[in-house]
């Protein structure tokens, strides 16, 4: 063993935890930092660099750093970690073991062995490997477990939703079911009961005719035939319920509609009441018949004084258009065979007597024992009306009042005085049998069409007259000529008309071909009749 210029033993005593020996000679020490494959540094007490491997030169940093603090090499963020772990080293001879980042941006695992020439702290040993590339694997598969938490995390919100979904689907369905149970029931008790007031009217009118004038039964006839007539109102209102009154329908402007039947039906209320309108100018027409509206606009009014009972309020009246989405359509009462779209609103509120949720689900149901006063078909009525207008309905109770809102689909070109009949639809598509269907579906919603096998097509018939067309309806996936460039040809010629897109595609990725055009509608093949129409029905107004 050898001396220093001292005397003393030239030794160095390498805290090691019982895995090396408790004492190494300097010697052995210099002869594994030069074979070792790992970085190794020697450090002084206060962290300077005193000695470094060939492996940590040939690594790219500069042989002459010694007496630099060890420190100066790492990224901020892995500075604290080495100076915790040189405290509790020089505080405890604890060695430590810890992950740090070089400024070159290369991973080491690092292990601090403090050093003491006898019994005086001497500095420390750092044993260094890389591990970038493992560090990296572990930063892919924590990123892949995340991305994976987060689909898993999405499809559980997908699947909640979806439960929700479907159990909202399930209870508009029980509700439908009822509600056309109950429409079936009332017209067939209408029908059998017209055919027996039939029998009874025709019997009292027989019976007027071989009385002699001075009879006194005729005027007991008379009141059975008054009676009839009033048992026949009964009937037309099971009917309406039922969603099979015949009526003779024409355009109506629902705010002129109210404005005109409110100022009769606000002669025959009494006490401290007020009917408040609040009507839209230029909402889009919808198609009717006054009667029916006027009747829709008295039960509503007449619940709503149900409600206020004998107290003073007010009865709001409000006609508005209303973009109704997905969600829209799912707080209504129905929507069976329903699409999104515009609609023309219908609404009332008062402050009167709040609705139980029992009779906000049974609203329209005649006779129902859970609405206040429910003394007969009124509601049921609007019900009827309402889907037999081919529209939806909103009932709620909160802190604002009771509020009953009605949804009429507008009249299809009603509200553009540009649409003419004479206009046509040019209609876009490669395939044969789809132009011939689409246009058949087109003429029966009273529209002529032109129908063209491709974008050349288009632009062609455009060429020669683009006046008159009332909309265009395009394939996204054409041959030739695509379905972006005709409709960028289309808009060029016609900046006006509106476009709905169609394609097999789903809408998302078909409207990220169109992306910033302004498209005016979408069509999934296949599609319904009824969306087509919903469809070119929301462009045209919406124009």
């Amino acid at each position: 063993m050898s001396k220093s210029d001292d005397g003393s033993s030239n030794q160095a005593r390498l805290v090691t935890g019982g895995l090396l020996p408790p004492v190494l000679d300097v010697g052995l020490i210099q002869s594994i930092f030069h074979t070792s494959p790992d970085f190794l540094l020697r450090l002084d007490s206060n962290g300077l660099l005193t000695y470094i491997n060939q492996v940590f030169v040939e690594h790219g940093e500069p042989q002459n750093i010694l007496g630099i603090h060890v420190s100066e090499f790492l990224m901020e963020s892995s500075k604290p970690l080495l100076e915790e772990a040189m405290d509790k080293g020089r505080a405890e001879g604890e060695i430590g073991q810890i992950e740090v980042q070089m400024q070159l941006g290369v991973w080491l695992q690092v292990r601090v062995f403090p050093i003491w020439q006898g019994e005086e702290f001497d500095g420390f040993v750092l044993i260094s490997s890389d591990v970038t590339r493992l560090k990296g694997d572990q930063e892919k598969l924590e990123e892949e477990n995340r991305v994976l938490q987060n689909e898993i995390s999405m499809k559980s919100a997908d699947l909640a939703q979806e439960a929700e979904r479907r159990e909202r689907l399930e209870k508009q369905l029980v509700d439908f079911q009822r509600l056309e149970s109950l429409g079936a029931l009332a017209s067939g008790v209408a029908h059998e009961y017209n055919n027996l007031l039939t029998v009874i009217m025709g019997n009292a009118g027989l019976a007027q005719m071989l009385l002699p004038e001075d009879s006194p039964a005729r005027e007991a006839i008379k009141h059975l035939e008054t009676a009839t007539l009033h048992a026949t109102e009964l009937t037309n209102q099971l009917r309406t319920y039922s969603g099979h009154a015949r009526v003779k329908t024409e355009r109506l402007d629902l705010s002129q509609c109210v404005k005109e039947l409110t100022a009769l039906i606000a002669v025959g209320i009494k006490g401290e009441k007020q009917l408040l309108l609040d009507c839209q100018t230029d909402l889009p027409i919808i198609l009717g018949d006054l009667g029916q509206i006027q009747q829709v606009l008295m039960h509503l009014i007449g619940q709503s004084l149900k409600n206020l009972g004998n107290e003073p309020g007010a009865i709001h009246i409000r006609t508005y258009s209303e973009n109704l989405d997905e969600n829209g359509l799912n707080d209504c009462a129905f929507r069976a065979g329903l699409e999104p779209g515009l609609f023309t609103v219908l609404e009332t509120q008062d402050d009167g007597h709040r609705l139980s949720s029992e009779a906000v689900s049974h609203f329209f149901e005649p006779f129902s024992p859970h609405r206040p006063a429910n003394h007969g078909l009124g509601m049921a009525a609007v019900l009827g009306i309402v889907r037999s207008y081919g529209g939806t309905l909103k009932v709620r109770s909160d802190d604002s009042g009771n509020v009953v809102s009605l949804f009429f689909p507008p009249f299809l070109g009603a509200t553009d005085s540009k649409v003419l009949p004479e206009s046509p639809i040019l209609l876009v598509d490669d395939e044969e049998a789809v132009r011939g269907t689409v246009g058949s579906l087109l003429n029966q919603l009273g529209f002529a069409v032109v129908a063209v096998p491709g974008g050349e097509g288009a632009l062609e018939y455009l060429q020669k007259d683009s006046n008159q067309v009332t909309l265009a309806i395009l394939d996204a996936h054409l041959e030739g000529m695509s379905g972006v460039e005709a409709f960028d040809g289309i808009r060029k010629k016609c900046p006006d008309i509106p476009i709905v897109v169609m394609s097999g595609y789903s809408q998302e990725h078909t409207m990220s071909l169109f992306e910033g055009r302004g498209v005016s509608g979408f069509l999934k093949k296949p599609f319904r009749f009824s969306e087509l129409e919903n469809a070119v029905q929301k462009a045209i107004v919406i124009r």
